[in-house]
């Protein structure tokens, strides 16, 4: 059976300045506003939804733009973000659909290599292809637990039920225009 919530779509924004200037060399960077259209198919029950990024990754032999709206699950190759605050939630009555907007970096810096000797990557998320999106929901509220960290994160680990969406972009050559979603998917 499908779940209840489901992400409709996302759409990705043309890259823009963010509006903050770097104080050492006076450059901006530049983000992309993700616009993740999420829909409630229930007639009768409202959920919660994780409406903040926990995880961003980028697969640039896929192309694949991986944003997570739920908590990460360690894996061997990915380390899950520390914990250190609780996501944001939001509602989405019954039978509606809600627009996140996530703000992301055009440009991802990671650490790769050997751990001896690691280097930095950087990809550029424009040329992204696919988008991979999760998120987290459920129709009771979260309620955070007093305790260590990692007890918060693995008790909101197991909120909830979860959704997943693969969703393919345009290709290369199809640009949006600055402040206006296209759907890229």
């Amino acid at each position: 059976m499908a779940p209840d919530v489901e992400i409709q779509k996302v759409q990705l924004g043309a890259p823009g300045p963010d509006g903050e200037s770097n104080p050492e060399d006076g450059t901006q960077s530049l983000w992309l506003d993700a616009a993740i259209t999420i829909t409630n198919h229930s007639a009768t029950v409202g959920y919660y939804i994780v409406a903040s990024l926990r995880r961003l990754t980028f697969d640039q032999r896929t192309a694949t733009l991986h944003l997570w709206l739920r908590e990460p699950v360690g894996a061997p190759d990915h380390a899950p973000i520390p914990f250190r605050s609780l996501p944001k939630f939001q509602r989405v009555a019954p039978g509606k659909s809600k627009v996140l907007t996530i703000r992301i970096p055009a440009l991802l810096n990671h650490i790769a290599g050997d751990p001896a000797h690691p280097v930095v990557e950087t990809a550029d998320l424009t040329a992204a292809r696919t988008v991979d999106c999760r998120i987290a929901f459920s129709d009771a509220p979260y309620r955070a637990r007093n305790g260590p960290a990692d007890g918060r994160r693995q008790h909101l680990v197991r909120w909830g039920q979860n959704s997943q969406k693969r969703i393919a972009l345009p290709g290369p050559g199809e640009v949006m225009k600055k402040g206006k979603g296209a759907n890229r998917g």
